[in-house]
C-alpha cells in the first residue's frame, strides 16, 4: 500500500448485483461488495443505452463508503501514517459508434 497500489486484504464478503431490463435498448445493472467484518461497503452503478443499430452509450459510476481504516472506506498507507488510500471515486461516460 506505501507504493499507492490497493488491494482488498480483508476477507467475508457479500456481493450483490444485477441487471434490469427498462426497455429493449436499456438496461441499468447496479451492483455492491459489502465487508461483512467492518460494514464498510463498495457500490458502482451502469447505464447502457443502445440508440440505434449503430449507436451505444454507456454511464457508470462508483464509490466507496465507510470510516477510514476500514476496508472500502480507506486503509492507512502504513502504520500511524495517518494517511489513508481508498478505492476512487468515478464516473465515466462512453460513446460507441459502429460504422
Amino acid at each position: 500500500m506505501s507504493t499507492g497500489q490497493l488491494f482488498n486484504v480483508g476477507q467475508d464478503f457479500l456481493a450483490l448485483g444485477g441487471m434490469l431490463g427498462i426497455t429493449p435498448g436499456v438496461t441499468l445493472s447496479p451492483s455492491i461488495i459489502t465487508s461483512l467484518n467492518d460494514g464498510s461497503s463498495f457500490g458502482s452503478l451502469h447505464l447502457a443505452i443502445s440508440a440505434s443499430d449503430s449507436l451505444d452509450f454507456s454511464l457508470s459510476a462508483s464509490k466507496g463508503f465507510g470510516e477510514n481504516g476500514t476496508e472500502f472506506g480507506g486503509r492507512e498507507t502504513s502504520s500511524g501514517s495517518g494517511e489513508y488510500l481508498r478505492a476512487p471515486t468515478s464516473a465515466a461516460i462512453q460513446v460507441t459508434k459502429y460504422f
